[in-house]
């Protein structure tokens, strides 16, 4: 069974004297039987007030937005996004002027919405102001009020809207929502680009990625994040490749464009070089090396890769998803142990020459002998 109320929620919730109630996604999620990934509180307590209070019973807590009223609090490697009960003063399409309440249904009644402005107190009482629980039973995605004043209140709204249709909504988005994006399409360009990131980063994972995609481009949304993207390529990757990750959509989907606008984390960048490479179909050694060097995941995308691009065929894919190549005995955490090799660099040069070396002598499952065919290697290295 799922609970909403953790251990380290019951924390944050003491450490406020009980003056919070857990809000949007988490109690939406709750609800439709879905595992919360993000738990968000609201509390009539001001953000300073709030630091002080976590910090008192031992939490870490750092202001994420002070001038929105948002501090976010880790408790064993989760964060937890606490903001102060608030309403809007102000809008221009990106950003609020907001100012502090104590009442949960003007906080509820600024978000974009019905079904993320549910919140839930200690008790189990769900507080439902809009008709959200109803429309997440027929599958409505609906504005908290009129969507004509609500889009041009933050752009980012018309991504969020294809995104929750994506996975809350009934078969086809709302007719009149839809025209309403296309109209207001302009405004995305005064939304950060970290904002929209965010957003395209989550459709792509969303369960209608496809049809979200078409319907996006269709209204002529989608460039405002990506140019021309590869809808068609991601379908087959999908096809081939359901629980292809993000990072593989991504690398599809965008035709191998620069990616840096979308300021990726450094793994992410690294993983996508990998993901990059070129790959000679025909020789049986070079695939090996990859599935053993570069991994399960890495192999898959770059045969996906070539049969969406025209360079293999269906039956070569068939034949080389079976090249069978047993586990490396060798670990990185082995290499760890070995002499010289605090670097990373210097740890992914010698996994490289093993991976190597395990392929050439036809994939020994002994460690201590693939271990002194690398020494003697780089012996033999040393005396040229």
């Amino acid at each position: 069974m799922i609970e909403l109320w953790t251990p380290s929620v019951l924390t944050i919730n003491k450490a406020l004297g009980g003056r919070m109630r857990l809000v949007g996604g988490c109690v939406r999620d709750f609800l439709s039987d879905k595992r919360p990934h993000d738990w968000d509180i609201a509390t009539p307590i001001e953000p300073n007030e709030v630091s002080v209070l976590l910090k008192k019973e031992g939490i870490r807590v750092i202001p994420t937005s002070l001038k929105h009223g948002i501090m976010t609090a880790f408790i064993d490697n989760q964060s937890y996004e606490i903001a102060t009960l608030r309403e809007d003063v102000m809008t221009d399409g990106s950003q609020a002027t907001i100012r502090y309440t104590d009442s949960y249904e003007t906080d509820a009644r600024r978000r974009d919405f019905t079904i993320n402005a549910l919140s839930m107190d200690l008790d189990g009482n769900v507080y439902d102001y809009f008709g959200g629980i109803a429309d997440l039973k027929n599958k409505i995605v609906r504005f908290i009020g009129d969507p004509a004043d609500r889009i041009p209140e933050d752009f980012i709204r018309i991504y969020r809207y294809f995104r929750f249709w994506s996975v809350f909504g009934g078969p086809e988005p709302d007719p009149k929502i839809v025209d309403l994006c296309q109209k207001h399409r302009q405004g995305l360009s005064c939304v950060s680009k970290e904002r929209r990131k965010k957003e395209f980063l989550k459709i792509l994972m969303s369960p209608r990625v496809i049809t979200t995609l078409e319907w996006m481009t269709r209204v002529d949304v989608l460039r405002y994040i990506l140019r021309s993207p590869d809808i068609a390529g991601l379908k087959m990757l999908l096809d081939l490749y359901p629980d292809a990750g993000l990072l593989e959509r991504l690398a599809i989907v965008s035709r191998g464009v620069d990616l840096s606008y979308l300021n990726l984390e450094r793994n992410q960048k690294s993983f996508l070089e990998q993901l990059d490479q070129p790959v000679a179909f025909q020789d049986e050694h070079a695939l090996k090396l990859i599935r053993g060097f570069k991994g399960e995941r890495v192999f898959r995308f770059l045969l996906c890769r070539g049969l969406i691009q025209g360079k293999i065929s269906k039956n070569q894919y068939d034949a080389c998803m079976q090249l069978q190549v047993p586990e490396m005995p060798v670990t990185l955490s082995d290499i760890q142990l070995m002499p010289g090799m605090k670097k990373e660099r210097k740890r992914q040069e010698a996994m490289q020459i093993l991976c190597r070396l395990w392929v050439d002598l036809d994939f020994p499952a002994d460690k201590a002998f693939l271990m002194q065919q690398y020494t003697n290697y780089l012996k033999s290295i040393r005396r040229l």
